[in-house]
């Protein structure tokens, strides 16, 4: 019988182990960074969204200051425009009839 010689069995089992190892290593790391560059564009789109709620505030603001009635009265000419004289004053009667 041939005698089989284990040393460069053993030796490439362990180099097989070890490159699967590496592998994992690799991949994990790979994973990782790709979770982290997903957090920190999710970050910079989140921060980029407040910054257009922000400027979509403001000129909501603006919009409503321009169409705001006040400004349209301040422009009114003041021939055309009769303040009201009279005011009404409306009582509401808290009592219930009863039976």
């Amino acid at each position: 019988m041939k005698k089989i010689n284990a040393k460069p069995l053993i030796i490439s089992y362990y180099l097989l182990l070890a490159a699967v190892v590496v592998a994992f290593a690799v991949n994990t790391i790979y994973q990782g960074s790709l979770r982290v560059a997903h957090g920190n564009r999710l970050s910079q789109l989140e921060q980029q969204k407040k910054e257009l709620d922000l400027k979509e505030n403001q000129l909501n603001q603006k919009i409503a200051s321009e169409l705001s009635l006040i400004e349209i009265n301040n422009t009114l000419d003041e021939q055309k425009y009769q303040p009201i004289q009279i005011s009404l004053a409306i009582q509401s009667l808290t009592q219930v009839a009863l039976r």
